[in-house]
């Protein structure tokens, strides 16, 4: 017997598309399933509209804006599936996504959890099989066993949800397994009242980088963790155009006293020539020749 598949769904001012989303989902090839909506203090109308599409397996939760965390938590402890899956109300899944991740799930260990590929406008986008795999919200589809242990998404996450609830599935001891498959179609910035903010708020980035510094020494090591969390994270998800000097204000201006140059690369005049560079060099360049010098030490 299939087991249930809950597909929990949080919302904010989605009305304009979340129709098209929401059909996707409905037209699964995979039975048996639940599509719980958490609608987080829409204003404009988004609980009652999606109730008027009459959905078979739609099933709306209204809560006040408490943000995404909030309201993926929500949907989680709403739902009954063995298996879960956290979507976006801009995205489109694949017709076949659920019954192939399904299978490729049920194939893993129980530590292990399943991620699929994702299209980005004419490009089909595969994430590495690593512990950075499942970054992106959409893609993993969890056994509840392990949302439950890890304790589900940090309110405190105002940003990087997705990229901190990964990395604590891998402290966890949980692991990400690619499938191989398109799983959904990353509709980029459809909507324009994102329930995750992008503002860059420094007391959350800092928050982030010392709640798990402590226990990546044991698993990762300290430059490893540095690196990851400079380049994987903080480098990745700014815009140059914001912050020319990127590395160099984040570091010296944002973490002091937490990260010292030598603790980014093997070598200590790489992590000082990396950490300099963010300061001297424009961004584009720094951003490929610091890239280089992580990889060769």
């Amino acid at each position: 017997m299939n087991c249930l598949v809950s597909i929990v769904i949080p919302s904010f001012n989605s009305k304009a598309f979340i129709k098209d989303t929401l059909l996707s989902v409905e037209a699964q090839t995979y039975r048996p399933i639940e599509i719980i909506v958490v609608d987080d203090g829409s204003t404009d109308g988004t609980a009652d509209y999606v109730e008027s599409l009459h959905l078979p397996d739609v099933r709306v939760v209204r809560q006040e804006n408490g943000g995404a965390c909030v309201a993926r938590n929500r949907g989680f402890a709403e739902s009954r599936g063995e298996y879960i899956k956290f979507f976006d109300a801009d995205d489109i899944l694949m017709p076949d996504a659920l019954e192939k991740q399904v299978r490729h799930l049920e194939s893993l260990a129980e530590n292990e959890v399943s991620i699929g590929s994702y299209r980005l406008k004419d490009e089909i986008i595969t994430p590495e099989e690593n512990w950075m795999g499942g970054f992106l919200t959409p893609l993993p589809m969890y056994r509840r066993s392990v949302i439950e242990k890890v304790g589900g998404f940090d309110p405190k996450m105002k940003f990087w949800q997705d990229a901190e609830f990964v990395y604590n599935c891998w402290a966890h001891g949980f692991r990400f397994r690619q499938c191989e498959e398109l799983i959904y179609e990353y509709r980029l910035c459809i909507n324009p009242n994102s329930i995750t903010s992008k503002k860059k708020d420094w007391s959350v980035i800092r928050y982030f980088y010392l709640k798990h510094k402590g226990a990546a020494k044991d698993y990762l090591g300290e430059v490893a963790y540095n690196r990851y969390f400079i380049m994987g994270l903080y480098i990745h998800n700014t815009n140059p155009i914001d912050h020319p000097s990127t590395l160099y204000h984040f570091l010296r201006k944002q973490m002091p006293f937490r990260i010292h140059p030598a603790q980014i690369c093997g070598s200590r005049v790489a992590g000082y020539l990396a950490w300099y560079g963010g300061y001297i060099l424009p961004y584009e360049w720094w951003y490929g020749w610091v890239s280089w010098f992580f990889d060769k030490f």
